[in-house]
């Protein structure tokens, strides 16, 4: 250890409010122990914090008996942090004291901590049987135990009032709180910058006059100091957007090429196949709406089966109502919606980071996320959770960049808001509160963004009620019962109870692991730096940490939800995708500062190895699972997955049998996405075509059977049939009409009929008179097609032979 040079004066820092029953014995017991402590000299420093009673007054009169005492005074209150930083500023001499002016600390204790700063940065006292009430002594405990948790204060009472610094030490964590965290700020900054810190007991007793300033209500406001510091100082630490190493954020061509690299990957992921038949029944409704209000010339109601359908607003009808009147309708004009959404929310992020000055986070962050297979399949889908993640994120990002400067930037503020309306009218007012209460959270966190003001607030909230206002005025004109079945029925309620699809607490937490991988393997570190009291945080900076906030909200929520369903995830995957990216490039600028190119494919890991050998071995599995189930043919695909099989056994055999061979991130990225687009292109088109109706119902017309007048659904309608048969009529009876269905098919001789497979396909045969028969050659999943026939008629043979 460093040779200090010694120090034997002392500068005694009391601060005081509202202290004026006790100042007066506290200075005079200050010049009495100092005098007595061998000191070559000393001063005392009582700071009064814009007291109301006669603390200023008392304190200069007692002063004024002694040669060490000054008194200054603040003529507002600046808080407990703030006495300090005055008085520790006025200090003169090279050891710097602080106690309160109650009294309760006995200043003959200060002798062994002035000692222990012959070899320390600081000495700071513990309190030895504590004189408080028993009830903030467990405040105090559990508030310790939080700060060491979150903070790293290494010290077991940080709120001890009897401390003493070298004043060298002392200007390096000079505190910038105002309240009672002032105490655990200096004692963090002192960790983190490897100041030696010594503890000593120290003796303790009640307060000689007046009464604590420290009550229940100061818990909160500590609290609302120590979280804020906390996400700054652990979760969001990392470079200034601003600055940074010239090979990240120089190089416009190859920030160019992997902008071209990103689109041609989006592209390719969302782009493929999109003649994929539509599935029950979520999207098969979707197609089916707009198809109807198309052919009704509706544009404000909502229709289904010719009735009003107002589950959901109008916009993702709206948008597919454009793709029909351009391209016609057919199943790949409505998949195109779902297409440009999930290409553009990719590139919404790489313009996020752009905008925010964290170019190359944007751009992994978009890679990230379009090589995430459940963002690529649920992005895939017809349904409004898409649009809905489209523009959370828009909303996201535009109040960020708002509010990431000095002061408030009113036009993507403006924007923001309409992300909001639009969000709304895609899905419902739950896009309000994925971006509204993100922001809200960021704005208490994180203390360097500028703060939305009331104004502020109800301007962005103008700008999406205006969007989405008039649709609603029009709607409830038209149903007076919209806004109790819209609001109430269909998001209260779906949220507070088990409407449908009711899964437990964790049942996302899974599906967004698996659903990321592998990206998300850098979500535990960034995770345990954020958390861990020591080291030098996540390394998020602003826009990751908000990210992750938002991301985490999103997750809560959902999750809180009693009714669930797996595209829910959509909103907080961008977000989520946007804090690793951060988190990568603050690791990568560390390991490889040449730039990103030169990090991607020359930063190996036997990580990247074994999943480009799992990937291989994946394909091949779901290849023969495809093969065993008449997904796909068998010839090229038997080939291909004994390839894969023994490709992917091989790599993982290598990577346990030598451990220094490893991949590059690079190549892992470029596996990922051949990976997902052999899925996107083989895949799920056959898991389509064998699972939806289109092929089943469209068979029917190309074997010469011309278009049934009538179909029989049993026991609920399909919407399938409507959108691919729009001729026909539909005739749908329910679990209690088995009997009416039965007189129905009677009197009819050739009858077209969907039935749910198991028990009621098994009842519908046992309940048909003799003279009829069931007729099918394949169930398309949970769905049975056939013809109910007259026995005496010839049946033509391979009415639905499968595609």
């Amino acid at each position: 250890m460093a040779v200090r040079e010694k120090a034997n004066r002392l500068s005694l820092v009391i601060p005081a409010y509202q202290e004026a029953g006790g100042i007066a014995h506290a200075i005079e017991e200050a010049e009495r122990e100092l005098a007595i402590l061998g000191l070559d000299d000393f001063e005392i420093l009582v700071v009064d914090d814009g007291s109301a009673d006669l603390t200023f007054e008392k304190a200069n009169k007692a002063a004024a008996r002694f040669t060490h005492t000054r008194v200054f005074r603040h003529e507002l209150n600046r808080g407990y942090g703030g006495a300090l930083r005055t008085g520790f500023q006025a200090a003169r001499f090279e050891l710097v004291a602080f106690t309160d002016a109650d009294s309760q600390f006995h200043l003959a204790d200060l002798k062994p901590l002035l000692e222990g700063c012959a070899d320390a940065d600081l000495a700071v006292g513990y309190r030895q049987d504590r004189q408080d009430p028993k009830f903030r002594k467990f405040l105090s405990g559990g508030y310790n135990l939080l700060a060491r948790s979150l903070l790293n204060t290494q010290v077991r009472d940080c709120d001890c009032a009897l401390k003493v610094f070298r004043k060298e030490a002392l200007k390096k964590i000079l505190p910038e709180t105002e309240g009672f965290f002032v105490n655990t700020e200096m004692l963090h900054k002192a960790a983190a910058q490897g100041l030696v810190v010594k503890e000593f007991p120290v003796r303790h007793r009640r307060r000689h006059a007046g009464e604590s300033k420290v009550g229940l209500f100061e818990v909160p406001k500590t609290l609302r100091a120590l979280i804020p510091y906390w996400w700054t100082c652990k979760v969001c630490t990392g470079r200034d957007v601003q600055s940074g190493q010239s090979a990240w954020h120089g190089g416009r061509l190859s920030y160019g090429f992997a902008l071209l690299l990103l689109f041609a990957f989006a592209s390719f992921l969302f782009g493929t196949r999109l003649r994929a038949p539509l599935l029950e029944p979520q999207e098969a409704r979707y197609a089916e709406v707009p198809r109807e209000m198309l052919l009704a010339n509706e544009w404000v109601v909502p229709l289904l089966h010719g009735s009003p359908y107002l589950d959901k607003p109008p916009l993702a009808y709206w948008a597919v109502m454009g793709a029909y009147q351009i391209f016609g309708t057919h199943d790949w004009a409505a998949r195109l919606i779902p297409c440009l959404a999930g290409v553009g929310t990719v590139f919404l992020l790489a313009f996020w980071g752009w905008a925010s000055g964290c170019r190359w986070e944007g751009l992994l962050a978009g890679f990230f996320l379009c090589l995430s297979n459940r963002f690529i399949y649920l992005g895939r889908m017809l349904s409004p959770d898409v649009l809905l993640g489209l523009f959370v994120t828009g909303g996201l990002a535009f109040g960020f960049l708002s509010c990431q400067g000095p002061k408030i930037r009113r036009s993507y503020l403006l924007l923001a808001g309409l992300c909001a309306g639009l969000g709304f009218l895609a899905k419902g007012p739950v896009a309000f509160l994925l971006i509204g209460i993100p922001l809200g959270l960021w704005a208490f966190l994180d203390k360097r963004s500028a703060k939305l003001g009331l104004g502020n607030w109800l301007m962005v909230l103008a700008v999406a009620v205006g969007i989405t206002l008039p649709w609603q005025i029009a709607v409830s004109l038209r149903e007076p019962d919209f806004f109790q079945y819209f609001y109430f029925g269909q998001n209260f309620f779906r949220f507070v109870s088990p409407y449908d699809h009711q899964e437990p607490f964790w049942f996302f937490l899974p599906q967004l692991v698996l659903g990321m991988v592998p990206w998300v393997i850098f979500l535990p570190g960034l995770l345990r730096d954020g958390f861990r009291p020591t080291g030098n945080g996540a390394g998020l900076g602003m826009l990751g940490g908000f990210c992750l906030l938002a991301a985490f909200f999103s997750l809560l929520f959902f999750s809180l939800a009693l009714c669930k369903r797996p595209i829910y995830l959509l909103p907080m995957l961008p977000a989520l995708a946007m804090a690793l990216g951060c988190r990568v490039v603050f690791l990568l600028e560390k390991q490889c500062p040449e730039g990103i190119w030169p990090a991607l494919w020359s930063l190996n890991s036997r990580f990247c190895l074994s999943w480009i050998g799992g990937l291989l071995f994946l394909a091949g599995g779901l290849s023969l699972a495809a093969v065993a189930r008449g997904l796909i043919r068998p010839e090229a695909a038997l080939v291909f997955s004994l390839l894969s099989l023994g490709s992917g056994a091989l790599v993982l055999l290598l990577t346990m049998a030598k451990e220094d061979l490893r991949a590059s991130w690079g190549l892992a990225g470029v596996a990922t996405f051949l990976f997902l687009w052999l899925g996107v292109r083989e895949i799920l088109p056959a898991y389509n075509n064998a699972f939806s109706l289109r092929g089943h119902l469209r068979e029917h017309l190309r074997l010469g059977q011309g278009a049934p007048e009538v179909v029989v659904c049993y026991p609920h309608r399909w919407d399938s049939i409507p959108f691919y048969l729009p001729g026909a009529r539909i005739q749908t009876f329910g679990n209690g009409e088995k009997e009416k269905m039965i007189e129905f098919l009677r009197g009819r001789n050739d009858t077209l009929v969907l039935v749910r497979s198991g028990r009621e396909r098994r009842e519908l045969v046992q309940m048909l008179p003799s003279q009829l028969e069931f007729q099918t050659s394949m169930n398309p999943g949970s769905i049975t097609v056939g013809w109910v026939r007259k026995k005496a008629t010839t049946p033509v043979s391979g009415v639905f032979p499968g595609q």
